[in-house]
């Protein structure tokens, strides 16, 4: 059976776009953004004599971190405190696994202490001793928690 001219035109053409299609869809694959997440994180918080506040900002980082549903750990570093502040840390980290509690004898803070006992590739450190109070500590966290759980676009070739 021999096709007429019209007809053998029409096929090629069918040929030509059904090829152009699947170039163009393996062209996208090869260079299409993969959508992953930030890496793990870990929380450093230094902390000094803060027996009323701990509990609550901790439960509060508790909170954030089921609400985010990231995984992450954090490592509570109590500076030498003359009050109930590592004890009541001590108790929250057995009662959270996430959490590992960390005493420093030295007067100054020494981040160098708590730093062995991070998990995540990034970590953040969060100085309540000078820098921060229980407010600022609240919505420092909660920014963070949002930054950590939002997914990234990054380009194939970097993975």
């Amino acid at each position: 059976m021999v096709l007429t001219y019209g007809m053998s035109i029409l096929l090629i053409s069918f040929a030509i776009f059904g090829l152009w299609c699947f170039s163009k869809e393996l062209w996208s694959w090869l260079i299409a953004p993969y959508i992953g997440t930030v890496p793990s994180i870990s929380f450093i918080i230094v902390v000094k004599n803060i027996e009323q506040d701990i509990e609550e900002m901790l439960r509060h980082l508790v909170l954030e971190m089921e609400m985010a549903d990231i995984d992450c750990d954090v490592v509570i570093l109590d500076c030498d405190s003359c009050d109930l502040t590592y004890p009541i840390i001590e108790r929250l980290s057995k009662e959270f696994e996430q959490f590992t509690a960390v005493h420093s004898q030295k007067p100054t803070i020494a981040v160098e202490d708590a730093l062995p006992y991070c998990i995540g590739t990034i970590v953040h450190v969060i100085d309540t001793v000078n820098r921060i109070d229980v407010n600022q500590f609240i919505s420092i966290i909660c920014w963070l928690m949002k930054q950590s759980s939002e997914k990234v676009v990054l380009p194939k070739y970097y993975i």
